[in-house]
């Protein structure tokens, strides 16, 4: 199954495919995760949580910027992921948003991969 879901607000565009292949699940965004879209994001990771999916992968590789509520989704689904069978793996972000992880501590808290699984 793919979905692709595009959204545009006054500030950006967030794209979001989410997409299952054998025991994985690839939610791969790209553009700018921000408050406006945060909740389609949640949305889309509390429908896949709730498969029987081995690995969830959430791809923030195509992402040029992220904002708190970005980060916050990503605290949260790390936090379901870890008293839930430690599912969660994130694909690490453009530089910009890689930076945002290591200002706030959290780069080496989070199970950050460099790329999808195969």
């Amino acid at each position: 199954m793919s979905n692709v879901i595009s959204a545009r607000d006054a500030f950006g565009v967030l794209e979001m495919r989410s997409e299952r292949r054998g025991d994985e699940h690839v939610i791969a965004l790209g553009g700018e995760l921000d408050l406006a879209d945060a909740a389609r994001v949640v949305e889309e990771l509390a429908r896949v949580e709730g498969t029987d999916a081995q690995r969830i992968v959430l791809d923030l590789s195509g992402l040029q910027f992220i904002d708190t509520s970005g980060v916050r989704l990503v605290i949260e689904a790390d936090a379901r992921s870890r008293a839930n069978g430690n599912r969660l793996r994130l694909v690490r972000g453009s530089r910009a948003v890689r930076r945002v992880f290591e200002i706030v501590g959290l780069n080496d808290r989070l199970p950050f991969i460099d790329a999808p699984l195969e």
